[in-house]
């Protein structure tokens, strides 16, 4: 006698095709994100960005320059990361309507393209 094993929802072992497929990109953005923001910050309030920026006008080091490219770039994939995770849930919510009683009430399997 077999036994099933219950689905853990995050493990990417939901039933049937609806599995969240670049949930691996999302990850790597937020990494990438948290890397970027937490060298950023340690420039800035670390190694002397923040004071040399208030300090006054001038030509900045390359820290000033660092933390805000660095924190920028982290925005970037910040976005990134959001609009790939509301691409996927997005594709895999309309593969699971395609499929289900509303869109398809004969309840027929569709093929997939």
């Amino acid at each position: 006698m077999s036994q099933q094993q219950p689905v853990v929802p995050g493990r990417n072992n939901a039933p049937g095709p609806y599995k969240l497929t670049s949930m691996k990109w999302v990850r790597r953005f937020a990494t990438a994100m948290t890397v970027c923001w937490a060298i950023a910050l340690i420039c800035w309030l670390f190694l002397g960005g923040r004071a040399e920026f208030v300090g006054g006008p001038g030509p900045y080091s390359i820290t000033v320059y660092l933390s805000a490219i660095l924190a920028g770039l982290g925005l970037i994939f910040a976005v990134a990361s959001a609009l790939t995770f509301a691409q996927s849930l997005a594709g895999a919510t309309m593969e699971r309507l395609s499929e289900g009683p509303l869109l398809n009430p004969k309840g027929s399997k569709r093929r997939s393209r």
